[in-house]
């Protein structure tokens, strides 16, 4: 082995194909005393260094690396109640065109692997407290906003105080939505994924349901299209909302144009493997400046109208948790066109 390898840091080891060590260097030798209580003082075959259950794990390490393939693993290896983690290279040896061994490169990544999780742990209360906190607060809303009703009828006719709770209420039902919002970009965040055989014609007929007293709803005309499988699996809840948040848009954001009939088409079909949906409008579009941005937290590419700027954030959030694709294409004052690619998660 070259000097520079033997002493290194970190561990090196090389492997022969009936996997006997054929070299390392000091570094694994500290590394098998301190894990596996093995002094390697020659060249010994790796099942004498580790206990069974620990070898079939090794094994398929050194097996994939012997077919050809060169990867990386991150191993946790225990001393006494410490957790240590190691990234771990397996290259194959060549020579004359075969595989004759392996070349073995570990690296202690425990420093940085802590910060990671106590990170990710920090995250987790943040996201607790977060849903924690949208919750509790839209109950004193909901209580304001029955209050303020009340009020209101007790104005009678008074245009000013009557302008006044409008203007009290609109405010109020901004802040509800945007802390729906906010509960739903945690769910599609952090919550765990609740698989199940989703019916998508009968789930958009739930969504359509919901959104039936919105503004301008009644003169549009939506046409669906449903073919291919009947059995999908994915998390309903996060797809109700995708598709919510979506025909929502398409039914916000229609022309009021009484020269043109607004359309809205929702496609969903099913290959082998994956499911294709598709939300069309014929709706006041997007800005050319502006398609490649509107999937960013908080951006609104269209003033005027009520919104948070972040529907279009958790639709592409849900998705990519989905492990799916989103694209969307728009033209203003003609259409716009979104379309999603999920896998079958069964």
């Amino acid at each position: 082995m070259i000097t520079a390898l033997k002493h290194s840091r970190d561990p090196i080891w090389f492997l022969d194909k009936k996997m006997n060590l054929t070299d390392f260097n000091s570094s694994f030798s500290a590394l098998a005393h301190k894990f596996y209580g093995k002094h390697i003082e020659g060249f010994v075959n790796c099942a004498g260094i580790f206990e069974k259950d620990i070898l079939n794990k090794w094994i398929c390490f050194y097996d994939a690396a012997l077919a050809g393939e060169c990867f990386n693993k991150e191993v946790t290896l225990i001393s006494n109640t410490d957790e240590h983690y190691y990234d771990v290279v397996f290259n194959p040896v060549w020579e004359n065109g075969e595989v004759e061994g392996v070349a073995v490169f570990a690296k202690d990544i425990t420093a940085y692997k802590n910060i990671e999780l106590n990170l990710n742990s920090k995250v987790k209360e943040l996201n607790a407290f977060m849903y924690k906190a949208t919750h509790d607060l839209r109950s004193p809303l909901v209580s304001l906003l029955g209050l303020v009703t009340l009020a209101n009828k007790e104005a009678g006719s008074n245009q000013r105080l009557n302008q006044y709770f409008s203007m009290i209420v609109k405010s109020v039902n901004k802040m509800d939505q945007m802390l729906l919002d906010l509960v739903s970009l945690t769910n599609a965040t952090h919550a765990q994924l609740e698989l199940s055989n989703v019916d998508f014609a009968v789930l958009t007929e739930e969504v359509l349901d919901s959104l039936k007293y919105s503004k301008n709803f009644d003169r549009i005309r939506i046409d669906r299209h449903f073919g291919g499988i009947k059995e999908f699996y994915t998390d309903r809840r996060i797809i109700y909302s995708v598709l919510q948040n979506l025909i929502d848009n398409s039914v916000k954001y229609s022309h009021t144009d009484k020269s043109i009939a607004p359309l809205i088409t929702i496609d969903i079909q099913y290959s082998d493997n994956n499911c294709f949906i598709t939300i069309a409008d014929n709706g006041i579009g997007i800005p050319a400046g502006c398609v490649t941005k509107v999937f960013d937290m908080f951006y609104r590419a269209v003033s005027g109208y009520n919104g948070t700027g972040l529907g279009l954030y958790i639709v592409k959030t849900s998705v990519e948790k989905l492990k799916g694709t989103i694209s969307l294409e728009s033209e203003k004052n003609k259409f716009t066109s979104i379309k999603i690619v999920l896998p079958n998660l069964k």
